[in-house]
């Protein structure tokens, strides 16, 4: 029977907060880490204004005290090394489907909870790699893809898993 908080709840409930948890912690993260600094930039008189990369910021490379802290900032990804942070947002979404690929004959071959394992154990350990060895822009690169291949699958796949478990009912 479907419903009263049997085992199928329980085991739905499991795996889609867990799917859920990690989802919106890494969609709220991407925009925030990848803030642009505030620049400190001088109009002709001498007197100092905000201002960004495209409004002049790039000439003095003056950052405001006030700048959020991001993975941009740390690892210098403004002005001249712009470009990497639309190569790792590039990387992102291929890891994603890169791991969609791989995952699916993960979950084919071995099972769902096989690869649901797989994903969450090399996801974690994706996001502690970002945390602890991204301290130039291709690791930075590299984890991000990894992160991406590894959360995005579970996400799918969990909610994959939760829709079969409740066909099991039906038979």
């Amino acid at each position: 029977m479907v419903g009263g908080g049997g085992a199928y709840q329980k085991k739905a409930i499991v795996v889609l907060i867990a799917q859920h948890i990690f989802r919106a912690f890494f969609m709220m993260y991407y925009p925030f880490m990848n803030q642009t600094p505030i620049f400190i930039c001088r109009n002709a008189d001498g007197t100092e204004y905000e201002c960004t990369e495209t409004t002049g910021g790039c000439v003095d490379q003056r950052i405001a005290a006030n700048s959020p802290s991001s993975i941009v900032n740390e690892l210098g990804l403004y002005c001249g090394q712009a470009y990497v942070r639309t190569l790792a947002s590039t990387l992102f979404f291929l890891g994603g489907n890169i791991g969609a690929a791989y995952y699916s004959y993960v979950s084919d071959a071995k099972g769902r909870k096989v690869a649901l394992s797989l994903c969450y154990l090399m996801g974690s350990l994706s996001i502690l790699l970002l945390g602890t060895i991204a301290q130039g822009p291709l690791t930075y690169m590299l984890c991000i893809m990894l992160v991406w291949g590894n959360w995005s699958s579970f996400c799918t796949l969990s909610i994959t898993y939760a829709s079969e478990l409740s066909g099991m009912w039906d038979m």
